[in-house]
């Protein structure tokens, strides 16, 4: 048209920028029938140098528009516990609003072109597989996130969750990180993904400061693989079980692994080969099978070293097996008082640890093997007094006499888990709920 208005462009949270028409467009003179209007204009956001210019129809005054990001959604063929679409999922539709989501995420990376930092991509309650659609998307270089934000893979929030279901049989990754940087994945559940080791829920090869944060993976071979340099990554608050090898890590340091729960698998819990500069922090990981629950392995004579194993609780169970097993190469790299807080707890002839090329079957034996002072000084051995170990009703909530949060309610127990308040007192608790006593908890 040949009128003029004005927009007022503001920052809201997480980097976007929100563009307002506080006008009527008619009345400014542009061309559109009354209360609509065709924009196309450039925002400079950051003052850095024009993003895209921007085509689209908007109402007077009352919608708003984000530059910068996008939002992409996908669904499956019903709308029970949804909760970001408002309708099924299609292949017609657009993907590109909860009214209009598709039905399989692989289609969003044709959709998008390429995924830039900010965009999200919301993929609603329901599952997918066996059988076709499977599920698989490739990040690559192309189309990641930076240091100005990630791109974020967002499954539901409703407890009946995201679930991907592979197949026993299948041969893709469902999450192929090949050198894509600054990933989210949040809150899928991925399970029977067959015993092949070539394919892996997630699986991440070269890229640099990934997260995957409350997911479920169970039934797999190895759940999640980060190798070739997948540097600076993240892995929270995640229920790994009845896998191979739930997380093994090759070659890729700078790691967080923190707040989950790794219980009933056949290998090792945690599994870090050349892992240098690891944080392992808040865990509780038990019963796993192979060498250990957390191993500090080798990879090219390259030991894990200075990593960091405090605030969590291990429990070996099985005859031989260790919470923790350090190598000759990893040990020589191992800072002082690197180990600590922890509730170190064995039973069925399994041992505290390997260190010093042997097992060590007490608390004692492990904390002067290393020849560092104060390493695991401040641990405990004990029965950490979950709710329950019983196979497949396994609920590792500590067990309090003020009130134990299990099956959805606050109930009184018998006795008080020595985990509690047992965490480095210097960590944050303020997640805890009121009456705390102050200090984090173990695990």
């Amino acid at each position: 048209g040949n009128g003029a208005g004005t927009l007022t462009v503001t920052a809201d949270g997480g980097g976007y920028y929100t563009v307002r028409l506080p006008w009527d467009p008619v009345d400014a003179g542009w061309v559109g029938t009354m209360g609509l209007c065709d924009l196309q204009f450039t925002v400079d956001g950051d003052g850095g140098g024009a993003e895209p210019a921007v085509t689209d129809t908007y109402a007077n005054n009352t919608d708003e528009m984000r530059v910068g990001d996008e939002g992409f959604y996908v669904n499956d063929p019903s709308t029970v516990n949804d909760v970001y679409c408002t309708v099924a999922g299609a292949n017609g539709n657009t993907g590109l609003s909860q009214a209009s989501p598709k039905d399989d995420i692989a289609d969003i990376l044709p959709l998008a072109g390429a995924l830039t930092p900010n965009d999200m991509v919301f993929c609603d309650t329901g599952q997918w597989g066996p059988g076709t659609p499977h599920p698989e998307i490739t990040i690559t270089t192309s189309e990641d996130g930076d240091a100005t934000g990630n791109v974020y893979f967002i499954g539901s929030t409703n407890a009946s969750r995201t679930k991907f279901d592979m197949g026993a049989t299948t041969t893709i990754d469902p999450f192929y990180l090949s050198g894509g940087d600054y990933i989210t994945i949040d809150g899928f559940e991925i399970y029977n993904h067959g015993t092949t080791t070539s394919y892996v829920p997630v699986f991440a090869t070269g890229s640099i400061n990934s997260r995957i944060l409350n997911c479920y993976f169970h039934n797999n071979d190895r759940s999640i693989y980060l190798a070739a340099t997948s540097t600076s990554y993240q892995i929270r608050n995640c229920t790994i079980t009845s896998s191979t090898t739930p997380i093994l890590v090759f070659d890729s340091s700078g790691g967080i692994v923190d707040h989950n729960v790794i219980y009933q698998n056949s290998g090792d819990g945690l599994y870090l080969a050349n892992g240098d500069n690891s944080v392992i922090t808040f865990n509780t990981i038990y019963a796993n099978s192979n060498f250990a629950n957390v191993t500090l392995q080798d990879s090219g004579g390259n030991g894990s070293i200075n990593c960091i194993v405090k605030n969590n609780i291990l429990w070996a169970t099985n005859p031989g097996h260790a919470n923790i097993y350090v190598t000759t190469a990893s040990e020589a790299g191992l800072p002082a008082n690197n180990f600590n807080y922890n509730d170190l707890y064995a039973t069925g002839s399994a041992v505290i640890g390997f260190r010093g090329s042997a097992n060590r079957t007490t608390l004692a034996g492990w904390q002067t093997v290393g020849g560092q002072p104060n390493e695991d000084g401040n641990s405990i051995s004990s029965d950490p007094l979950f709710v329950s170990v019983t196979a497949g009703g396994e609920d590792f909530h500590e067990q309090s006499r003020y009130g134990t949060y299990s099956g959805g309610l606050w109930t009184p127990l018998a006795q008080n888990s020595p985990c509690i308040d047992s965490a480095d007192p210097a960590q944050p608790f303020a997640l805890e709920p009121a009456n705390s006593g102050g200090r984090a908890n173990q695990g």
